[in-house]
């Protein structure tokens, strides 16, 4: 599918969704599906106006806050980003995305052990990540720990290679 197939795809389906609302406001998954959609086309404000709408709903969706940060996360608020992951981990721990999500947010904002506790999580629920192997290499080397950032370079090797130099060439000039 190219891209304008896809976004034509996308525009087709907000249209049938923007009528399922209109009928039952309260459809949660619909208006979740609004905000992952407009995320999709990019467009991350009306993004976060459905996400916000349907955890409005339904408060319990770990993968709903989740998409609400990652809008927040694209429009610059990087303290809601914050307070939807944390809340989308008391809704579920075990969320990957929530976890690597948070870790990586705290991480760019200078609290590298609570991002390395968070990406750690994150890398129990899914080991082959690389996004968060780096991620957790780059909280390791920040906090001073190179041997462990220096073992997760040695973890990216199979997935990510180019990841995993990256990670040794900034350990190297780090020491």
């Amino acid at each position: 599918m190219h891209d304008s197939d896809l976004h034509s795809f996308v525009k087709q389906r907000i249209s049938e969704w923007k009528r399922i609302v209109a009928i039952n406001p309260r459809d949660y998954e619909t208006l979740a599906a609004l905000g992952a959609a407009y995320g999709k086309l990019g467009d991350n404000a009306i993004a976060a106006e459905y996400f916000e709408a349907a955890v409005s709903v339904n408060p319990d969706q770990a993968d709903i806050w989740t998409g609400l940060a990652t809008a927040y996360g694209y429009l610059n608020r990087t303290g809601d980003a914050e307070r939807a992951l944390r809340r989308a981990l008391t809704v579920d721990p075990s969320n990957f995305l929530a976890q690597a999500k948070l870790g990586t947010t705290l991480g760019k904002s200078g609290h590298y052990q609570e991002a390395a506790a968070h990406l750690e999580a994150a890398l129990k629920i899914d080991p082959y990540s690389a996004d968060a192997r780096l991620a957790l290499g780059l909280a390791y080397l920040s906090l001073g720990r190179h041997p462990e950032a220096l073992a997760q370079a040695s973890a990216l090797d199979p997935i990510d290679q180019a990841s995993a130099a990256q990670l040794r060439s900034l350990a190297q000039r780090v020491r």
